[in-house]
């Protein structure tokens, strides 16, 4: 039996909920190494993300295209992927250490439009 899931429940409605609700809130601590940590609030994720998004936006793709995503496990592999969802795209994931049968089916047709690296958005504020 399916059920139905109130549209306030769905991921990006969750993010926007967050981010006006806690816009202040500690999210992400994300260590640096040299014990150094970077962290992020709701307000300063939601902008990296709307920015990551208009960038993948002005580069001409089309929503419902896929965009991969190859990157370590960080706070800013989930705003890149949240960046793929708030332009309308599709994430690709593709883990560094899957062997190649994983990754090609990733890779199958329909190809990716774009690739994109987490670590394109260090240092941003």
């Amino acid at each position: 039996m399916a059920s139905t899931v109130s549209t306030d429940a769905l991921a990006l409605q969750r993010l926007y909920h967050w981010e006006s609700t806690t816009p202040d809130r500690m999210v992400f601590t994300q260590p640096l190494g040299g014990g150094q940590v970077a962290t992020y609030t709701w307000r300063q994720v939601l902008d990296q993300v709307r920015r990551m998004a208009a960038h993948l936006q002005n580069t001409g793709l089309k929503p419902g295209d896929k965009v991969a995503i190859l990157a370590k496990n960080t706070a800013h592999w989930l705003m890149a992927d949240w960046a793929i969802w708030v332009g309308g795209f599709v994430s690709v994931p593709l883990y560094p250490r899957w062997r190649p049968a994983p990754s090609a089916r990733s890779w199958s047709t329909p190809k990716p439009s774009c690739s994109s690296w987490a670590s394109w958005t260090a240092g941003t504020a």
